[in-house]
């Protein structure tokens, strides 16, 4: 049972959790590892830019040459916490949104334990476990997956709530839960929580086995839930999957979304924080453990003091136990990806392909470990036979076992570092300097370790527990976790996202619209590349000021600039854009590249390498924390925006792509467009275009011409795209294999294009009905009663 004053005390003072974890952000630090600055913060004000303009936030006209903008589920535009965007400064909104979110799920962990049948306690351990959670706090830095993992609880609660009292208004509400958790964007927690309220549900018919009869009401609601869940949240999902096709993301090659695998040796992170991604790793472990990259989340710890505490008090005989258990272990081996049998095999089917990083499992496999502590805290008040005070000393002695081989392995690191060097990048003389961060934390571990085990022993000495052991067990296992995890989300100086790079004064200096392509090494080379930074400033403050001051895209929108052959970071791209994108990459230092920056409409170029095209005239240098200075370079001759031309090559859709990369054909000098016809040469032909209106979604031009022709576009081809002349409708195709263009009689003619997909008012209307049916439903329960 739930409710009263006490869980209404313990959900207030869960407030503290957050409070306590993110401490450096309420002392006026600013969140800013990974995609926070470097995605997410341009991305909403892309959001606030378009819908300022007076347009629907529909399409980004800023990141690469255009991407749909509400279809993208990480841009989070129907999901409401978003909207503080256009009230607050990001880095403070993202302060609420961690700080909410990380509350909010702790609330939700709270109520789902005690749905479970958890006193209060050991609810509320579970909670704050979870949230001060290795997993749990790495995906803070990636902001749509952190908080699609707010409401897993959220949704496991409702539907734990429905299978005690089925109705429609418990029904109506699992399926909010679930249609919210979809609008928060990650489709990755989604279905994550899927797989997990499907886990329940198997366990709840078996338990009911005897009793089929029972299921058939119950059922018919869950259809109901599941169906209006579909509809609430079709807003979102039924233009995601209208653009989803033809996207890098559909088109993984086999065995791509297995990149960041946890390797079995990372398993060891579980109970050593960040053993191993702290150490200066040789190129060659890194590749193994971390696919020659950082970790996707920086730190899996689940913590020792938990794991002594769940081996010594026990785990009650209950379905929950063998739920727990079950999806614990699930998840734990779907984290190993590749590393693992049948996850490689599955990982093919149909919908599981579309996902990547399978350590993404470890958010919710933390949550089940959680709500195991909290099972076994449970355990412990109640009176212990001899046989389960014997376990618990079994337990501490093998737990000292550990300890002191803990704290031996520490010492032997220390001792041989310099004859244990070859897993290190670090240099003969420094190797010891190198392991003492992991000796440090080895004997930490072993102290925690020590601490609980003396708890374990202290329950085992009498049948009854005292009435303060639990909460010392739980206190005991969140500040282990508390203190391993403070330093996993690192605050910078407000400066870091408040400055204005000299870059963007000196093409902001120049007048029209910009177009910029960031040419930059790897980004593994730039780490290799930091040499400097601001007096005072740590080694990462100044990498992401780099990044800024380079403008890697797609920071540059954060000033209004619109990208170019931007890399794909959602997989959300189309595919000739990606690889478009890619043939720019292998051609920045020859003559197809020069003409892809002016083909694609690039007035500049902000380059840290010296890796560029030939022809571009250099502005100006501008010294950076890299080793190398950023240098600002103009295209010569880039083409408009929009533009009239006459000449024109027919060729079979995606065949422009291979014919530009190969160097066979000039896309500045002639058009490439997929349409059936006979080239078009148009001698002596004279055209002049005026642009009438144009925003994000909407371009109206008036044209002129002595002959038919293109009207070409420098913006992405998407289906959602319409074009009217002079009223009527006319087809839009690709050109150049990512640009729109539209065919235009000689003559004077108003051209109206608009971004319009049809699968946006869709959604909408389905959203829409599903509400109003969901009223529906609660008023007719409302009368009934």
């Amino acid at each position: 049972m739930t409710g009263g004053r006490s869980d209404q005390a313990a959900v207030l003072a869960l407030a503290l959790v957050p409070a306590i974890l993110f401490a450096p952000a309420l002392a006026g630090g600013v969140f800013f590892q990974r995609d926070i600055h470097a995605y997410w913060q341009p991305q909403v004000e892309t959001l606030v830019r378009v819908v300022a303009e007076g347009a629907p936030p529909l399409w980004d006209p800023y990141e690469g040459f255009g991407l749909p903008l509400l279809a993208d589920p990480s841009q989070q535009v129907l999901y409401p916490p978003t909207w503080l965007n256009f009230l607050l400064l990001p880095p403070t909104v993202y302060k609420v949104l961690v700080l909410g979110h990380a509350w909010a799920a702790a609330v939700g962990t709270f109520l789902l334990a005690r749905a479970s049948g958890l006193s209060p306690v050991s609810a509320m351990v579970a909670a704050a476990t979870w949230v001060a959670s290795g997993p749990f706090l790495s995906a803070v830095s990636v902001h749509h997956h952190f908080m699609g993992a707010a409401w897993m609880p959220w949704v496991l609660l409702g539907l734990e709530r429905f299978l005690q009292a089925p109705s429609r208004r418990r029904a109506i509400v699992l399926a909010a839960f679930a249609a919210g958790q979809v609008f928060a964007g990650s489709g990755d927690m989604a279905v994550l929580t899927a797989a997990a309220a499907a886990l329940r549900l198997v366990m709840e018919a078996w338990r009911r086995r005897a009793d089929a009869a029972s299921l058939r009401p119950m059922a018919g609601l869950l259809a109901t839930a599941v169906l209006l869940a579909l509809g609430l949240s079709a807003a979102q999902w039924v233009p995601t999957l209208d653009v989803f096709r033809g996207t890098t993301r559909q088109s993984m090659p086999p065995g791509t979304n297995l990149f960041w695998s946890v390797h079995p040796w990372g398993l060891a992170e579980l109970v050593v924080p960040r053993a191993f991604a702290d150490l200066p790793l040789s190129n060659a472990v890194r590749a193994i453990l971390f696919e020659s990259r950082e970790p996707f989340l920086s730190s899996l710890y689940l913590g020792v003091v938990p794991a002594v505490v769940v081996a010594a008090c026990g785990l009650p005989r209950s379905d929950r136990r063998t739920l727990y258990l079950a999806g614990l272990g699930l998840l734990v081996v779907a984290s190993l990806g590749k590393h693992a049998p049948l996850v490689p095999l599955l990982a093919r089917l149909p919908v599981l392909s579309m996902f990547r990083y399978p350590v993404k499992a470890m958010v919710l496999a933390s949550l089940f470990w959680s709500l195991l502590l909290g099972l076994a805290i449970e355990h412990a008040r109640p009176p212990w036979a001899p046989a389960q005070r014997g376990r618990a000393r079994v337990v501490a002695v093998a737990g000292t076992i550990v300890a002191v081989g803990a704290v031996a392995l520490a010492r032997f690191l220390v001792a041989h570092a310099e004859a244990l060097g070859a897993p290190l990048s670090a240099p003969a003389g420094w190797r010891t300097a190198a392991y003492e961060p992991l000796a440090a934390k080895l004997e930490i571990a072993a102290g925690l370790c020590a601490v609980a085990v003396l708890l374990a022993v202290w329950r085992s000495l009498a049948e009854h527990a005292h009435s303060a052991l639990p909460a010392l067990l739980g206190l005991l296992a969140f500040c282990d976790l508390a203190v391993a995890g403070l330093p996993v989300n690192p605050v910078a100086p407000r400066e870091l996202l408040a400055q204005v790079p000299p870059v963007v004064k000196a093409i902001a200096a120049q007048p029209g619209e910009h177009r910029v392509f960031s040419a930059s090494p790897s980004l593994p080379a730039l780490n290799r590349a930091l040499v400097r930074g601001p007096a005072g400033w740590h080694q990462e403050w100044s990498y992401a000021l780099g990044l800024q001051e380079s403008l890697q895209a797609p920071i540059g929108s954060r000033w209004g600039f619109r990208g170019s052959y931007d890399a794909d970071f959602t997989g959300m791209a189309p595919l000739a854009a990606a690889r478009l994108s890619s043939v720019m990459e292998q051609s920045r230092d020859n003559l197809i590249g020069l003409r892809l920056l002016q083909m694609g409409g690039v007035t500049d170029v902000v380059a840290l390498d010296r890796r560029t095209p030939p022809g571009l005239v250099e502005v100006a240098e501008f010294s950076s924390v890299f080793k190398d200075p950023i240098r600002l370079l103009r295209v010569p001759a880039p083409a408009p925006a929009v533009a009239l031309v006459g000449r024109a090559r027919h060729v079979a859709a995606g065949a422009a792509v291979d014919l530009i990369a190969a160097g066979a054909v000039d896309p500045t000098a002639e058009l490439l467009v997929e349409a059936d016809g006979a080239d078009d040469d148009a001698p002596g032909f004279e055209a002049s275009v005026r642009v009438a209106a144009s925003r994000a979604d909407v371009l109206t031009v008036e044209t002129q011409a002595n002959q038919p022709g293109w009207l070409a576009v420098t913006g992405s081809f998407a289906p959602g795209w319409r074009a009217r002349i002079d009223g009527a409708s006319a087809p839009i195709v690709r050109a150049n294999g990512v640009f729109r263009a539209v065919r235009v009689p000689a003559g004077r003619h108003a051209v109206d294009l608009r971004y319009r997909p049809p699968a946006v008012a869709a959604g909408a209307v389905l959203s829409l009905a599903s509400a109003a049916a969901a009223a529906g439903l609660a008023s007719r329960r409302k009368r009934a009663a």
